[in-house]
């Protein structure tokens, strides 16, 4: 389970001298001490399907170079449930499987010879540093692959209103000057360029955003209950996307103490 040590055993090397930040900087630690073909990243709140692994490598022997599984929502706090719809709607074990142009990376199985030519994860965003780090390697000529039955329950812990209004809004001013340096992978909205105007439409663009999460999963009543608080993280994206377009992404000291009044244990939250 999440936060569980790991049993002691000759072939785990636990790396326990990560540097503090962003989870980023532990994606490339691990990289950087992975031998094997294949690399695996889970994420610590993610709990794996026992038949994940066996899908992910049939993927692989099919020629896929990255896979991501599909993301399955927990019963569990309101908070949390809100946080699973708002940020893996696209990701959702409903969603149907295929190819993808960016994968996320709290369930990932991808060759190491891929993750070595893309290079390692930026380590300067705060928020949607996998979202870049795979549009690169599709970039490169790298396939990648969603498979929705390779599922990962997903439960994150201590979520709270201020973690998903700055989490977002963070996710708007990283993202939008992604999509815009990969808008030939990536569908890049030319309204983006006018922050101003996004400002005063954000309410209108969060409607819009939150139908279509309502859309992918109609039959769902979890979603439904969750779905003011998705219309507020399409908002607050969109107040983001206005202000890093016009000042630049968000850096890592803004994301901990600018963006939303935070505890301490919230600090160092930037899970994606």
């Amino acid at each position: 389970m999440p936060g569980a040590p790991l049993p002691a055993h000759a072939a785990v090397r636990v790396l326990d001298d990560l540097p503090p930040g962003p989870a980023c900087r532990a994606y490339n630690a691990g990289l950087a001490a992975a031998i094997g073909d294949t690399v695996v990243i889970l994420d610590g709140d993610c709990m794996l399907a026992p038949d994940w692994l066996s899908r992910t490598q049939r993927r692989h022997e099919e020629g896929w170079d990255a896979v991501a599984g599909g993301v399955d929502v927990p019963p569990g706090a309101y908070w949390a449930t809100a946080y699973n719809y708002s940020g893996f709607s696209e990701w959702l074990s409903s969603r149907p499987s295929g190819p993808r142009a960016a994968l996320p990376t709290m369930n990932l199985s991808l060759r190491r010879s891929v993750a070595q030519t893309a290079g390692p994860v930026r380590e300067d965003l705060p928020r949607v540093y996998d979202f870049e780090w795979t549009l690169r390697m599709t970039r490169g000529g790298a396939r990648l692959f969603f498979d929705a039955e390779a599922r990962a329950s997903h439960a994150p812990p201590g979520v709270t209103p201020g973690l998903l209004w700055r989490t977002w809004y963070a996710n708007g001013s990283c993202s939008q000057a992604i999509r815009r340096e990969y808008r030939e992978l990536i569908y890049y909205p030319r309204l983006f360029d006018h922050p101003g105007l996004v400002r005063l439409l954000a309410p209108a663009i969060a409607t819009a955003s939150t139908a279509r999460v309502l859309g992918r999963d109609p039959g769902a009543p979890r979603l439904w209950s969750v779905a003011p608080m998705v219309w507020l993280t399409r908002l607050a994206w969109c107040l983001g996307a206005s202000d890093g377009r016009r000042r630049g992404p968000m850096t890592i000291a803004d994301y901990r103490y600018r963006v939303w009044p935070t505890k301490p244990d919230e600090a160092d939250d930037t899970s994606t």
